[in-house]
């Protein structure tokens, strides 16, 4: 009796071995590219709470002493990223640059008041901690 010797498909094994690594190599490039994109975005939606702005309008019969008072005792608080002093002076010519034109031409006087700009670390750039903090200013 003749012995048949079975042929096993060589090619078939090596088709495995591509497939397997070939999707092996999709899967991770993809969650690689899920990874980086779940990055970008959380880094984005940061940058946008950081520029959150909160501004102060100031009494007109506020005078420097009290205004530095009051930014020292903000730049102590926990929610405060960064204080800017807006002065009447200041905006008016925020608004001549902006527009062209002298509103105090036409009014008489200075129609703008100091201002304390007041941008928020973005821990607390949601609707409940805004809610508290401008509780807390009204106070002051």
């Amino acid at each position: 009796m003749i012995k048949m010797k079975k042929r096993r498909g060589r090619g078939l094994g090596r088709m495995q071995w591509f497939t397997s690594c070939l999707s092996t190599t999709l899967v991770l490039t993809l969650l690689g590219l899920l990874v980086l994109c779940s990055l970008g975005a959380y880094r984005l939606s940061e940058n946008v709470r950081e520029t959150l702005t909160v501004t102060l309008l100031l009494d007109d019969d506020l005078d420097s002493v009290a205004t530095e008072q009051l930014m020292q005792r903000l730049e102590l608080e926990p929610y405060t990223r960064q204080l800017t002093l807006v002065t009447a002076e200041q905006a008016l010519a925020e608004q001549i640059e902006t527009l062209g034109t002298d509103p105090t031409d036409f009014m008489g006087e200075n129609p703008f008041t100091a201002s304390i700009e007041l941008n928020v670390c973005a821990d607390y750039a949601c609707a409940d901690s805004l809610h508290a903090i401008s509780t807390e200013l009204r106070k002051m």
